[in-house]
């Protein structure tokens, strides 16, 4: 069902007023020049980057990730949404949110980043919010 607004734009709120899920993939080897990688951009609109969940497999033993908002010069162990995760031996985990809080929001104007020690795989579920 499509929800349309006056002026015939759709709407990307549901019946329930909340914001649509995306899901994304992504992956990250560690000694990147930055030392994260850009998951998500930040929309142009103003809107933020809220994270639902998320799943994450390690690259290796005692690899580490981080989830962050991070704009191009900030350090991602500041901004971190999710907290330092680490994999032991490569197992994968998974962790979801509140459904109306989820796990964290970027701040407006930062992407949703990457970093780790060893590096992974895995999938996020965000949506973009006022």
């Amino acid at each position: 069902m499509s929800y349309m607004s006056v002026d015939g734009s759709r709407n990307v709120r549901n019946h329930a007023g909340i914001e649509a899920k995306i899901s994304v993939p992504f992956s990250y080897v560690a000694g990147t020049a930055s030392g994260k990688a850009q998951i998500v951009a930040t929309p142009a609109d103003g809107r933020k980057i809220k994270l639902y969940s998320y799943t994450w497999s390690g690259m290796g033993v005692a690899a580490s990730l981080n989830l962050c908002s991070s704009a191009a010069a900030a350090t991602p162990a500041a901004s971190t949404l999710t907290g330092d995760l680490s994999s032991v031996n490569g197992m994968p985990f998974f962790q979801g949110g509140d459904l109306l809080a989820g796990v964290g929001t970027c701040v407006e104007g930062e992407d949703l980043c990457v970093s780790g020690s060893q590096g992974g795989a895995g999938t996020v579920v965000y949506s973009l919010v006022p």
